[in-house]
């Protein structure tokens, strides 16, 4: 109701993305409405208040989440125990999936989840320490995902991975933000192999692009060998695109950079085979000889 008052003056488009920015525009403009109903901020501000401070803090830990969580990524992610979920839920403050493949993961209402994260934002440090520890647990997630993307359980690993896909995505741009090695490269294999099977190619490309064309990976042999290892993915996905001459620029150069690192070495067989094996994909409609040297 809040929302469909403004249609006199704004398309719903403009509405949605008011919303987006922030929930001040959800404010009633006439005095004939209870003061605890005109606006979502104050309806979001009496509840809060009414919430214990650990039940608080664990809300604002939770808005990391996008596209809902597990239980065990709010307990290690978060530091939410499975009582203040449940409490949490008889609040109405979370709602939980009663069956199908979602069957008991979280969700938190959107106009919630902004507000939450607010409050989270107004803790300055501790805010970055819950970004962290959300990386740094769907880093692993995807670590633990990688073998089983290419066994017998591949089909589980998908649909984990694809209900993850926003967390994975948040998370990867962070570890790739802060060029935090360790979470990238737990990460960097999974990802790239989930992609594959994704459907948004572009995206898939320019989410190693982040790596790729970052000139802060140029600063160590560690994070060069990454930086390689990133363009290597992101060939794959120009190629499956049809760019082919983007995609033999991106390969020329991680080649190049994992030449120099093996002189130097550094042992960069695996980024080399990955490499290769998508060298091989790039030469074989056109040149089976350059693919079979690839290849081998």
């Amino acid at each position: 109701e809040l929302a469909a008052a403004w249609l006199k003056v704004l398309s719903c488009a403009q509405i949605a993305n008011e919303i987006e920015r922030g929930l001040d525009i959800l404010t009633a403009r006439h005095q004939d409405v209870p003061e605890r109903h005109r606006s979502m901020r104050n309806l979001l501000d009496q509840s809060w208040r009414r919430l214990p401070e650990d039940e608080q803090a664990v809300l604002g830990r939770l808005s990391v989440f996008q596209g809902g969580f597990s239980c065990d990524a709010a307990e290690e992610g978060a530091g939410a125990s499975l009582l203040t979920l449940a409490a949490l839920v008889e609040k109405s403050l979370l709602q939980v999936h009663p069956k199908g493949p979602r069957r008991g993961r979280y969700q938190m209402h959107e106009l919630l989840r902004q507000y939450s994260a607010e409050k989270l934002g107004e803790q300055g440090d501790k805010e970055e320490e819950v970004r962290d520890r959300h990386a740094d647990y769907y880093c692993k997630f995807l670590n633990q995902h990688h073998e089983g993307l290419k066994g017998n359980t591949q089909q589980s690993s998908l649909m984990a991975l694809n209900m993850e896909r926003r967390n994975l995505q948040i998370a990867w741009e962070r570890a790739t933000t802060r060029r935090d090695l360790d979470q990238v490269v737990q990460a960097i294999d999974g990802l790239g192999r989930f992609y594959e099977w994704a459907s948004n190619l572009a995206g898939s490309a320019a989410a190693f692009s982040l790596i790729g064309d970052n000139p802060g990976y140029l600063a160590n042999r560690e994070l060069r060998q990454v930086q390689a290892h990133a363009l290597a993915w992101a060939a794959n996905y120009e190629l499956l695109s049809g760019r082919t001459d983007v995609a033999k620029e991106q390969l020329t150069r991680s080649m190049a950079i994992l030449n120099d690192l093996a002189a130097a070495g550094t042992d960069t067989r695996w980024q080399k085979a990955l490499a290769l094996l998508h060298w091989g994909q790039l030469e074989q409609p056109r040149n089976l000889e350059a693919a079979v040297r690839a290849y081998r």
